[in-house]
């Protein structure tokens, strides 16, 4: 085949195996439908098909029941604006919230984010692990290009020794913008 170098002995191996795979489910799989049809089975599926229902209900209540981290955090910003202890926070959410809701230690951080300016109570988008790419390590690197046009990430890589090589590799390719590198 043009995608693969397989010879013709691999390729008819893999057919017959397709083969062989329906062969040894739809033999079996007949034997159990004419033993077991599927009018005996029918009582069985509508029962689990209500059961499914009950469960997907069930699941819509309890969610119901559990608060949104941004109402909790709505509330620890309200009891911290009227001066209430963290420990007197935490007390209320667990009375009001059912126990464990939040530790008494993440109370005491949002208290001091938000005693710090924090306004908002949502959570701060960002995907992964902050970058660890800055605005000054992308001049560094862009200044060090410009000295010496015919670098390599080997040599990137000893004159900065906190990022990685694929990080260094980023910064070059990502925001430089530079596409053909030296190979040695």
């Amino acid at each position: 085949t043009p995608e693969f170098d397989w010879k013709p002995e691999t390729i008819g191996i893999i057919d017959s195996s397709f083969f062989w795979g329906y062969l040894v489910t739809q033999i079996p799989g007949g034997f159990l439908a004419a033993r077991y049809p599927a009018n005996r089975w029918s009582p069985l599926w509508k029962n689990s098909t209500v059961f499914k229902s009950v469960c997907e209900y069930l699941k819509c209540l309890i969610q119901l029941k559990i608060p949104a981290d941004c109402e909790i955090r709505s509330v620890i910003r309200f009891l911290n604006a009227k001066v209430v202890k963290v420990a007197e926070i935490h007390r209320q959410i667990s009375e009001a919230y059912d126990g464990n809701i939040m530790s008494e230690g993440m109370v005491r951080k949002w208290v001091r984010a938000y005693k710090d300016g924090r306004t908002v109570v949502h959570h701060e988008e960002r995907s992964g692990r902050p970058s660890v790419i800055t605005e000054d390590l992308v001049q560094k690197v862009d200044e060090k290009v410009r000295k010496n046009r015919r670098f390599t990430i080997s040599s990137f890589s000893n004159d900065f020794l906190q990022p990685s090589r694929s990080v260094l590799y980023g910064i070059v390719t990502r925001h430089l913008n530079y596409r053909k590198l030296c190979s040695l």
